[in-house]
């Protein structure tokens, strides 16, 4: 079976913090843009350490050999050194229209890398962000990241096995674009709307093993709110969304295994402010999905989707928290099915405090269960050469599939003056999953970043 990567568990938990951050200090759009310096340009340097015991995320239990007895893997563990430089400019112009780019490339050297990968890599990411107000009831924003990461080796989990005639090296070479946008329209003191899109490609090199990995996805969102008075607002919403994945490797003569889904949620929403001020308040959203997908043959879903229940407890300092829990229809995370039952449970901690805010704190939590199905999830023609039947085989015979994963980060932000900041964080990721590998994993990490402007 193929891996599927670390960011699967990772992302959501970190998106949702940082929407919750920029959902709680977002100020009305009838507020001009403040910045009292309009022309900014930054340079400094990031130096990072990170250490991980379990470099290919596997069970601690699996060992492989090869014929001639010679170790092919076994449970490693290993650690990043990291330096780049830093690049960015920021324009506030007119207090309506404020710009910010960045760059960052940063050359990384690893003590014990996987077998067939290389020790040494450079990434790059590039960013950029874009805020403008059209009018006091109308405004805009506009983000970019560009990603691209090298010279890392692939590994394929419990059912690797050893092929002089496949090349040395598996890359996992890519690169990823994310943009999205969003417009928010007051269209009364009471009712607002937004109206939002996101488009995301990710390719690898076509040369190597890694390339049925390549993804596109696409979708966009609506909504509409009501204040109904100083503590309560309701509305109704609607999202759609589009993602496919490659799959060269698993063509057989004209058939292969479809791996993409669409689905349409339609649903409605509602606030409780507990104090009537935005800092402690209820949200919850309960919605209706329909998914279709590439393959003819496999049937339509109708379910829950996008269904949540969330308390926010927000104020400008020193405590800002968010728990809640998630369940919906959702495209897979776990190689080849195209759907997954998610359900998700998380909370977000960030404490700021010292005299002139230099110190954070913060914690993150997620439970997450995802469940498949070979006949709602996966592609009918799966069954032609046998994958249906290995998977079900693998599963003493059930058709179900669970993968339900636990994981924890605490980090640390000291702002020691206004030309250092350093950092340090810990993570543990627990997975037990019926298609892929369980695995224990623990992360640590320290950095440092100097501005020289």
């Amino acid at each position: 079976m193929f891996r599927s990567s670390r960011s699967a568990t990772v992302v959501p938990i970190l998106l949702l913090g940082v929407s919750y951050v920029t959902l709680s200090v977002a100020e009305p759009v009838s507020v001009p843009l403040q910045n009292k310096q309009k022309n900014r340009f930054d340079v400094s340097v990031r130096t990072s350490v990170s250490y991980t015991d379990n470099r290919d995320q596997i069970d601690e239990s699996e060992v492989a050999r090869n014929d001639q007895g010679e170790l092919l893997y076994k449970k490693e563990s290993s650690t990043t050194f990291s330096i780049g430089p830093v690049f960015s400019y920021e324009r506030v112009i007119d207090q309506r229209l404020k710009l910010k780019t960045a760059y960052s490339p940063s050359y990384e050297k690893e003590s014990n890398p996987s077998p067939g990968g290389e020790d040494w890599n450079w990434d790059h990411y590039f960013d950029f962000g874009m805020e403008y107000i059209f009018n006091p009831r109308t405004s805009m924003t506009l983000k970019d990241r560009f990603s691209m990461t090298g010279a890392n080796s692939y590994f394929y989990g419990s059912d690797y096995e050893f092929d002089p005639n496949r090349p040395e090296r598996l890359s996992e070479d890519f690169y990823e674009n994310r943009l999205s946008g969003s417009v928010t329209r007051l269209l009364s003191t009471k009712d607002s709307m937004t109206l939002s899109a996101n488009w995301r490609i990710k390719r690898y090199d076509e040369k190597d093993y890694a390339d049925y990995r390549d993804e596109d996805e696409y979708g966009f969102y609506v909504d509409w709110m009501h204040k109904a008075g100083r503590h309560l607002s309701y509305g109704v919403f609607a999202k759609y969304s589009s993602w496919d994945r490659e799959n060269k490797l698993l063509e057989v003569g004209s058939q292969k295994v479809d791996v993409g889904l669409q689905y349409l949620v339609v649903g409605i929403q509602g606030s409780y402010d507990l104090n009537g001020n935005q800092d402690h308040y209820i949200f919850a959203s309960f919605g209706f999905n329909h998914a279709w997908y590439d393959d003819d043959e496999q049937d339509d879903q109708n379910q829950l989707g996008d269904s949540r229940l969330e308390f926010r407890f927000f104020q400008r300092d020193p405590l800002r928290v968010l728990a809640g829990i998630r369940y919906g229809l959702d495209n897979s995370d776990v190689y080849p099915f195209s759907s997954q039952q998610d359900l998700a449970s998380y909370l977000n901690l960030i404490y700021i405090f010292g005299s002139n805010e230099q110190y954070k704190l913060s914690a993150a939590l997620e439970y997450r269960l995802r469940q498949y199905n070979l006949l709602d999830d996966l592609d009918p023609s799966a069954k032609s050469y046998g994958y249906y039947d290995a998977l079900r085989e693998r599963n003493n015979g059930s058709d179900d599939f669970d993968r339900t994963s636990v994981y924890f980060r605490l980090s640390a932000d000291w702002k020691v003056n206004e030309w250092l900041t350093t950092s340090a964080f810990y993570s543990y990721e627990s997975v037990e999953c019926d298609i892929d590998t369980d695995y224990d994993e623990n992360r640590l990490g320290v950095s440092a970043t100097v501005r020289f402007l």
